[in-house]
């Protein structure tokens, strides 16, 4: 494909060079488990020597703890490291950057997540293309590589799609055709599927619970709309959703894994028993609630083994999950999240009963950095509450006026009352959701 190696070319000019590090990933993709733990453990000690020396969060931790970096040679030792928090990440960004990537080229993210929390993270040009690496070669089990004619269902009616030069070129390349997540309603489902259809698209990305609102729209319409591989993201994908999907669709569903902060963790592979975390660029380790003692279903907590400008040690980005360390029959020996827990939220309902999908309100405060943290609750079709917690100096007018325009674009001329709260809950509650319905319709759990 030539837009493909096009792609690959600018890749490299760029400083990524994902292609060699895809390579690799897939030469060592089905080594024994042994050996998996031997480079876990080495790329282990290579980064908590790195962290401890160079970035001024754990230098402190580490001194305040009695922690000598040299003494953490494996994945028993690493045990040993506190728990790092999103507070922790959301109120010492600049302490947890490594002091000599503060020179380099780094590519930034913000996430809002379910936790409401919008969350700050920088990887360098080397790591981030060992997790874009890590990605490529997920989306490869599933069939799906660069320049495949692909469809994504995002949030783009919220300006969270890039019109930089070179990201409308990376597009082009890969043929991706990008639709607004939130302004799919049942009137626009059909002009959805003509252009899906239109793109000859092979792959369809997006939200789960906006691919399957997308399904049932076109089948309350007699609509069919054929798609061989789809590509749920962002919530969970439990047999109910699979099974709609398949149906809707008429292709074959694979789940994945990751976040705004690390991306490309786990990928189903065509087996489907679960997702294979990417151990040759992450640890993860699943503890009981107090975050102390491996459990087979617990709290994830997520260790970065690439990302020299911003290392995540023992990570608790507050998703729940269950993993099993046998082999899968597709012959890898990498953890597999068997299922995946993580905190719902709920679709808000519009007044013409479409559905807005339950990632509306984190992508809202991903787009606002003023806030803190927020909430969303619809206890009326026609009326939202938005709770907000913002940074100090923020002026309140101009973050309402803000949020008020994007809801009302969103769900119509709904009426939006503002609740300014020093904090929304505690943020370490794991019942906490972002966007809440209290209409009985919205709720995906």
């Amino acid at each position: 494909m030539i837009g493909a190696s096009v792609y690959w070319t600018l890749d490299r000019v760029a400083g990524n060079t994902v292609a060699p590090k895809l390579r690799a990933l897939t030469r060592g993709q089905f080594l024994d488990r042994a050996k998996i733990l031997e480079f876990q453990s080495e790329a282990l000690a290579q980064v908590v020597r790195h962290a401890a020396g160079t970035v001024p969060f754990y230098g402190r931790l580490f001194a305040d703890h009695g922690i000598r970096a040299t003494s953490i040679r494996s994945l028993d030792d690493l045990r040993r490291l506190p728990i790092l928090t999103k507070k922790d990440l959301a109120d010492h960004f600049e302490d947890h950057l490594s002091v000599p990537a503060r020179r380099k080229r780094l590519v930034r993210r913000r996430t809002g997540g379910t936790t409401g929390i919008p969350v700050n993270v920088v990887v360098d040009r080397h790591g981030n293309g060992w997790e874009l690496a890590s990605y490529w070669r997920g989306c490869g089990w599933a069939g799906y590589r660069p320049g495949v004619p692909v469809a994504k269902i995002f949030g783009g009616s919220l300006g969270l799609v890039s019109t930089k030069r070179r990201h409308v070129l990376k597009r082009h390349l890969l043929r991706e055709l990008h639709l607004p997540v939130f302004e799919l309603t049942r009137s626009r489902a059909r002009e959805f599927a003509r252009r899906i259809e239109a793109h000859g698209a092979q792959v369809l990305i997006g939200y789960a619970s906006a691919l399957v609102r997308l399904g049932e729209y076109l089948n309350e319409e007699g609509v069919t709309l054929r798609v061989p591989i789809v590509l749920p993201k962002a919530e969970r994908v439990d047999a109910g959703t699979r099974a709609a999907l398949e149906h809707h669709f008429c292709g074959r569903v694979f789940d994945a894994y990751g976040s705004g902060e690390v991306t490309g963790v786990a990928h189903e592979c065509d087996r489907h028993a679960g997702m294979h975390v990417s151990e040759d660029v992450y640890i993860v380790e699943v503890l009981d609630d107090a975050l102390r003692n491996p459990v087979p279903s617990g709290r994830m907590v997520v260790t970065t083994l690439r990302n020299s400008a911003m290392p995540l040690l023992r990570y608790a980005n507050d998703d729940l999950a269950t993993v099993d360390a046998a082999p899968c029959a597709c012959g890898r020996h990498f953890l597999r999240l068997v299922d995946l827990l993580g905190r719902r939220n709920d679709e808000l309902i519009r007044s013409d009963g479409s559905r807005v999908a339950p990632v509306f309100a984190p992508h809202l405060f991903q787009k606002i950095p003023e806030i803190r943290r927020g909430q969303i609750v619809q206890p009326e079709i026609d009326r939202l509450v938005v709770r907000l917690t913002l940074q100090l100096g923020a002026d309140r007018e101009s973050v309402a006026e803000r949020v008020r325009a994007a809801v009302r674009s969103t769900l119509g001329a709904v009426h939006v009352d503002f609740e300014f709260l020093p904090d929304i809950l505690g943020s370490g509650d794991q019942k906490f959701r972002a966007q809440v319905c209290l209409l009985g319709g919205g709720s995906r759990s």
